[in-house]
């Protein structure tokens, strides 16, 4: 069987079910591609991420890529310069244990300014990638109101036919039980809820009390 093709030239509310399937197997396929060729990823907890130090580089980024780049040997120094800038990057040596390198006993600038580059280069993908999947949100809510405010006139014309005629009502069997059990659904939901906001009230009026409650002295 021949998978359908979609050159992208199609709207997306367009394509046949068959034809965004494919769409869908091949983007998330193309996804996990990136995974694997963006190997190495350090990913974050909600937490740490809040109030991560390394939203702090950005304010420092002017300073820190010449600081880096004084660092390294420069093919248009003379010999007598040469000697002094491997002197001058000698003295950060003291600090080869904070860059997480390879080699604690030296200050791997060139390594640094490589992290730079990645971090706009991953920044700009972030970006786009963020900027893609809001869209992609976004249409996920303009295609639902579409198809709520349609759905919503037809199960009101559904329960109004349904209830008339039993051939139609049997053409709709699988839309009244799934309308009771969300009812249910729904039900049992609210009781849940108000048993917790109950627990929690109680919890609360046992609390005040043993606040407001005065031990009377021991008698001697």
């Amino acid at each position: 069987m021949t998978k359908p093709k979609d050159d992208g030239s199609t709207p997306v509310d367009e394509l046949t079910e068959a034809e965004f399937d494919q769409l869908h197997v091949d983007t998330v396929n193309q996804i996990a591609a990136l995974r694997r060729r963006w190997r190495g990823l350090v990913g974050l907890t909600e937490k740490s991420r809040a109030k991560h130090p390394g939203k702090n580089l950005g304010p420092l980024l002017p300073a820190l890529r010449p600081l880096f780049t004084a660092m390294l040997p420069n093919s248009h120094d003379d010999a007598k310069t040469a000697e002094s800038r491997a002197k001058f990057t000698a003295l950060f040596h003291v600090h080869g244990d904070t860059d997480a390198g390879r080699d604690p006993e030296h200050f791997e600038a060139a390594l640094l300014l490589r992290r730079l580059h990645r971090v706009a280069a991953q920044q700009d993908v972030a970006d786009r990638l963020e900027a893609f999947s809001r869209l992609l949100a976004d249409d996920v809510l303009h295609t639902s109101d579409w198809v709520l405010i349609a759905g919503q006139h037809a199960l009101d014309t559904a329960r109004s036919i349904g209830d008339g005629n039993a051939k139609y009502g049997s053409f709709l069997t699988a839309v009244f039980d799934a309308l009771r059990n969300m009812t249910k659904a729904a039900l049992a939901r609210g009781a849940e809820l108000r048993a917790e906001r109950a627990a929690a009230k109680a919890k609360d009026a046992a609390a005040a009390d043993a606040a407001t409650t005065v031990t009377p002295p021991k008698t001697p």
